[in-house]
This record gives C-alpha cells, structure tokens and sequence, in this order.
C-alpha cells in the first residue's frame, strides 16, 4: 500500500465507524418508538378519537391494558404511611360512586423509591384525586413524596372488569396510635427549631 492507499483506508473505515454509530443510535431510537406491551393482556378503554398517521404526545395515554394473569390495584402511599405496610398484607378497595363489589386484595409490591412522576392524571388533586402535584414540561411532579404500592386482587372483579377505576383504598397494614404520631411530629418540631 501506498501512502495515500493508507490514508484514503484510514479515512473510509473512520466514515464506516461514524455511519455505524448512526445506525446503532437510529436502531435505539426505532425500539423506543415502536410499541410494545410490557406484559400479555388485552386492551381496553382505547381512544376512540385515535387514528393511524397522528403525532401523539410523549408519554400520551392511548388504552389501559389489561393482564392476562388476574387484575391488579396501584396506589400511591405518602412517606409516612407506606412504611407501615408490608407485602402479604390485605386490602379493601371501593370504586367511586359504588359500582360493582368490594374488592379483597393482597399487596404485591410496595417501591422502595419515591416515584418521581405521576403518570396517571386522574389521581391528581386538580382531577378529583388525593396526591398534590404541579405541571413541569408536561409531567406531574409530586409535592410529597410519594410512594407506588400495588396489590393483586383475590375477588372476582364483576362489574368493574375491562375498565380502570379511582375509588377509595383500606389496607391494613401495621397500626400505630394517633398520639404516637403527634408526639413524633412534636418532637421533630422541637429538634428543628432547638437547632440540632
């Protein structure tokens, strides 16, 4: 090989490393568009409005999927409370406005991580649910911290099947006295404002 044969090689296998770059960061972006359910299950509540071609949002709710394997309860618990529950114990959850049975559950998973965003809307204060939150670029940011415990469900569902529902959630986890709580409360007080 000449001095120019290598040079004109060095410089073809530096372009075929820059377009394999490319191609590899383009595949990553493809994979991260193309939708994929991350359990078996069947869709329900699909946005009727929804059509091949529309430009969606990012993170936009398009139907609520639904698992083959049984259904499954998300709550969202402050700080203080979740530490109080344990998976294994049980629960009670009433739809609003009564609809269908009471549902006997079991806690499943309880994140060991403050969720960072909120992404169901419909359990934001401004829409009628119980959790603080503000807008920051198009997410809900939490208040509080807040943490995401699931529970599986032990009753047939009837009514309430192939939908998504807010309702009110009793888990009885381990109990703790009211005056316990406010002395706790007191006490972080007083250290706070004595300096320590």
């Amino acid at each position: 090989f000449g001095a120019d044969s290598r040079a004109r090689l060095q410089s073809v296998q530096e372009e075929l490393a820059t377009a394999e770059a490319e191609l590899a960061a383009l595949d990553r972006e493809l994979t991260r568009y193309e939708p994929r359910a991350p359990f078996a299950g069947h869709l329900h509540d699909l946005d009727p409005d929804l059509h091949s071609g529309q430009w969606l949002a990012d993170k936009e709710r398009l139907a609520l999927l639904v698992g083959d394997d049984g259904y499954r309860v998300d709550t969202y618990l402050d700080e203080d409370v979740v530490k109080r529950v344990r998976v294994g114990d049980t629960a009670r959850f009433v739809s609003d406005g009564g609809e269908g049975t009471v549902l006997r559950l079991r806690v499943s998973h309880v994140d060991l991580d403050a969720t960072r965003t909120l992404d169901d809307g419909r359990l934001a204060a401004q829409t009628g649910g119980r959790i603080m939150v503000r807008e920051r670029r198009g997410e809900l940011i939490p208040e509080h911290a807040q943490y995401r415990v699931s529970l599986a469900v032990e009753t047939p569902v009837g009514a309430l099947a192939g939908g998504s529902w807010r309702g009110t959630l009793v888990i009885h986890g381990e109990g703790e006295a009211p005056a316990l709580r406010y002395l706790r409360n007191a006490l972080a007080v007083l250290l706070r404002e004595a300096g320590f």
